[in-house]
């Protein structure tokens, strides 16, 4: 078996024959002897061939956290109306709450998250402002159970982290 070797020493491609000379500054090394040599391996100055180093390990609760971040602010639609909930939109639905509250009779044109206007009155934008709330919650709630989860080795993948927050 033969590898072609790039100019940083990582092997990129295994032949089973020799199939000839390469151009510089890729050069071609017989590996028949060694043992599950793969693409990605690296020959070092002595010419020893070694894996790639494995990946570190993810650490599942700064993952489960962002993972909650990710859905805090990803938004939902609420009676129709696609809404943002990043956190300059959480603010910006607080004070139209507030205004709403002071006075019955108000009302607005929402900008959603998807670009279209809205028209909705202050019993559209308290319930707004109550669904958001309870979308933040939620996401606490959850980060929660998938964190003692996460402690008990219960969860050990970022696709179990991913299921519990779907």
């Amino acid at each position: 078996m033969f590898a072609m070797i790039d100019e940083s020493g990582r092997v990129c491609e295994l032949f089973q024959d020799n199939p000839g000379v390469w151009p510089a500054p890729q050069r071609l090394v017989d590996v028949s002897g060694v043992e599950g040599i793969a693409e990605n391996w690296t020959m070092d100055e002595a010419g020893a061939f070694h894996p790639p180093p494995a990946s570190p390990p993810i650490d599942l609760l700064a993952y489960a956290a962002d993972r909650r971040w990710r859905q805090e602010v990803g938004g939902i639609t609420i009676s129709g109306v696609p809404i943002a909930t990043d956190d300059r939109s959480k603010i910006m639905i607080m004070g139209a709450r507030v205004a709403a509250e002071a006075d019955p009779d108000w009302s607005t044109i929402w900008h959603g998250a998807d670009g279209g206007t809205y028209p909705i009155d202050a019993a559209a934008i308290v319930a707004i402002s109550d669904a958001v709330q309870a979308h933040v919650n939620q996401g606490f709630a959850t980060f929660a159970e998938v964190k003692a989860e996460i402690e008990a080795g219960e969860i050990t993948t970022p696709e179990e982290v991913d299921a519990a927050f779907d």
